[in-house]
């Protein structure tokens, strides 16, 4: 829901006046329709505009387990996720 994410920003704008967002960038998002209406709905709101989207599913996957990532010696990263 675009008003979820506005009023998120909103929150961020206004919690600390001392800070600047400059712009937004929404990740998990799905068609070009949908990254439309998440800035149309910053715009509306006289918010930061989106000036970013990552793709649902564009990311690597980091395995994790319950209550805690796994630690380094037990788990190795491909120079593929690090990048």
């Amino acid at each position: 829901f675009a008003g979820s994410l506005a009023a998120v920003v909103k929150g961020f704008v206004e919690f600390d006046r001392r800070v600047r967002v400059a712009g937004v960038i929404a990740n998990r998002t799905g068609s070009q329709r949908h990254r439309e209406v998440l800035d149309q709905a910053l715009r509306a709101a006289d918010l930061p505009p989106l000036v970013g989207a990552v793709p649902r599913g564009s990311l690597p996957t980091l395995t994790s387990r319950h209550l805690g990532l796994w630690t380094a010696n037990e788990q190795t990263l491909s120079a593929a996720v690090v990048d």
